[in-house]
């Protein structure tokens, strides 16, 4: 599946050490958890909001325990009531350290004519979705990415998973929607353990031969054993910086 043309990325390079580990966890958006929105003068993708709740706690644990939020402010603002405004303190634990981000959100409290109901959810979700971004969730979104169909389509083997027929599920063993699943696990570890897409390409030739160029070209066999390998890594993480250290001597050897 062909990539797209540009050269923009939303992880953040192995050169500014870990200081991207968190935001490249976060960085690549599952397109599944993701909706097109259009309106008069405008375009936009929408994020599923429990998504975002769920990368969090793969993360950092159960919300309330490993991270959370406090509202600082809910109601309206000055401008004759017509919005209303969250101000919210995010909260998450790194290394021990508690981390805070401050951040505010904003919705219209009429839909129409009519009074919206969820207004002060909606505010909330706004103000958590900003300070989220901050970390890094959903970067390709806000970074434009999304609006580059190839991309989406080839988002590191991030494929949508097949589409039942109405009244119909999708097997579990279905091949299409295996190798959908793989493919996320592996972009979700990529940014666990700080992986480049360079460093990925070193991965894949030295475990799978120089005709692998992407985890498109692997078989669903291959991908489960670079799950299980990377999955490994994660536990151990001196065994792959060990590897990738090796693969660089190879190489180098190679090139001299």
């Amino acid at each position: 599946m062909a990539k797209a043309k540009n050269n923009k990325t939303p992880l953040i390079d192995e050169s500014h050490g870990d200081h991207g580990a968190v935001w490249n966890t976060f960085a690549a958006s599952d397109p599944n958890y993701t909706k097109a929105v259009s309106g008069k003068g405008y375009k936009m993708t929408s994020i599923d909001g429990h998504y975002r709740i769920k990368r969090m706690t793969e993360k950092f644990g159960p919300c309330g325990k490993g991270w959370g939020w406090v509202i600082e402010r809910l109601g309206p603002d000055g401008n004759d009531g017509q919005v209303v405004v969250c101000q919210i303190t995010l909260w998450y634990m790194l290394d021990g350290q508690r981390c805070e981000i401050p951040a505010v959100g904003a919705t219209n409290v009429f839909m129409g004519t009519k009074p919206d109901d969820e207004a002060h959810k909606k505010a909330v979700t706004d103000a958590l979705g900003k300070a989220l971004s901050y970390l890094g969730m959903n970067a390709d979104i806000y970074l434009g990415m999304f609006e580059d169909s190839k991309y989406v389509e080839s988002l590191d083997g991030l494929d949508d998973p097949p589409k039942a027929p109405r009244g119909k599920a999708v097997a579990s063993d279905d091949p299409a929607l295996l190798r959908s699943k793989a493919y996320h696990q592996i972009s979700e570890l990529m940014g666990q353990l700080n992986i480049t897409k360079n460093g990925m390409l070193d991965l894949l030739q030295w475990k799978f031969g120089s005709a692998k160029h992407s985890a498109q070209d692997l078989d669903q066999g291959e991908l489960d054993r670079l799950v299980e390998s990377m999955t490994e890594w994660k536990k151990e993480p001196l065994k792959l910086d060990a590897l990738l250290n090796e693969i660089e001597l190879a190489k180098d050897k190679t090139n001299g």
